[in-house]
């Protein structure tokens, strides 16, 4: 549930002391932005395939100066219509692991306003490859969660559920624009466009809870390490408060976007890791010595990139009719987890 989750802010347009006519330009440029956006949202049925990859350099530990891909590296094809949503995910296995049947561990996902399903079988995969591994809430199967039960006895715990989902262009075609600190027109043909921003408000700007998206952050870390999931909430907000983001924003011949691309500079959050009391429990001087100089010059960065289709002939595949009902399991995963707090 982790990589989905990010939203939206309202921060000002172009930086101060530019002239008139440079106002004009970035208000011209913004509003070709937001137009592009709200236009293709406009269509019944559209598709988006988004990669991730997290690239990491730490020169302490004789890593080339080249950030390197690391971790596991998704792939999400969302296909989405104004009532319902359908995801194929594909995560990519870190360099060097193995697991019997293939590189990736695939899952799926449909979700309207009144229920998730989540289909992830392929989890066992997993399981076979090492026994004793606690995925809580997500072990292998076919399941639903009732949103509207949920929300009824927990309202709190529900943005943090329906977070799980990949952010809607709808949320960035009403939020983005706005985020962006700076914009500018960088080719004609295709029309591209850079804007400037941080990562909170990129967060935002997705749609979601600046604080309930780090938590769910947080709250992965907490499930396989002694971390105080308040504390590192704090921290981890205060990163991306402060966190570079640029957004490049492609439109096809129509007009509509068809490649958004982000690129975050998150090497803060090393600075946060070590700041983290609960994760520095029992850990003595010389281990802090040591992992604050492996960790010295680090660098951190986190791509996307989605492809938007309009295939006007696309349509949203439906659940499977029969699943098992996790709805009690996930409430007291995110209670757990502090989300209702």
């Amino acid at each position: 549930m982790r990589f989905g989750l990010l939203a939206l802010a309202v921060v000002a347009l172009l930086a101060a002391g530019c002239g008139e006519a440079d106002d004009d330009a970035g208000v011209i440029t913004t509003s070709a932005v937001s137009a592009a956006l709200a236009d293709t949202v406009e269509v019944p049925v559209y598709q988006a395939t988004t990669s991730a990859t997290t690239l990491l350099t730490m020169p302490a530990m004789g890593a080339d100066a080249d950030p390197q891909p690391t971790g596991v590296s998704p792939t999400v094809v969302a296909t989405v219509a104004h009532d319902r949503q359908h995801f194929f995910i594909s995560i990519a296995l870190p360099p060097g692991a193995q697991i019997a049947g293939g590189d990736a561990i695939e899952f799926e996902m449909w979700s309207d306003s009144e229920r998730l399903v989540m289909d992830t079988r392929d989890y066992q995969r997993l399981l076979d490859a090492a026994p004793g591994t606690e995925l809580g809430p997500l072990e292998p199967g076919l399941f639903s969660v009732d949103l509207a039960a949920i929300g009824s006895s927990h309202p709190g715990l529900l943005g943090a559920l329906v977070g799980v989902s990949l952010p809607s262009l709808r949320d960035l075609a009403e939020n983005l624009p706005a985020a962006l600190d700076t914009i500018e027109q960088i080719s004609e043909d295709p029309p591209i466009f850079v804007g400037s921003t941080t990562a909170a408000s990129l967060i935002r700007a997705r749609g979601a809870d600046l604080e309930v998206a780090m938590r769910s952050t947080v709250a992965g870390m907490a499930l396989t390490s002694p971390a105080d999931v308040d504390e590192l909430t704090e921290l981890f907000t205060e990163v991306f408060s402060t966190a570079a983001a640029e957004v490049v924003i492609e439109l096809d011949d129509q007009g509509l976007v068809s490649v958004l691309s982000t690129r975050e500079d998150m090497s803060g959050l090393f600075t946060a890791v070590l700041e983290a009391e609960s994760l520095a429990a029992g850990a003595t001087d010389q281990e802090m010595r040591e992992a604050q100089q492996a960790l010295e010059g680090a660098e951190l960065i986190l791509e996307t990139r989605s492809v938007y289709e309009t295939d006007v002939e696309l349509e949203v595949p439906l659940p499977p009719a029969a699943t098992e009902d996790r709805t009690d399991e996930w409430r007291e995963f995110l209670i757990d987890a502090g989300f209702d707090s």
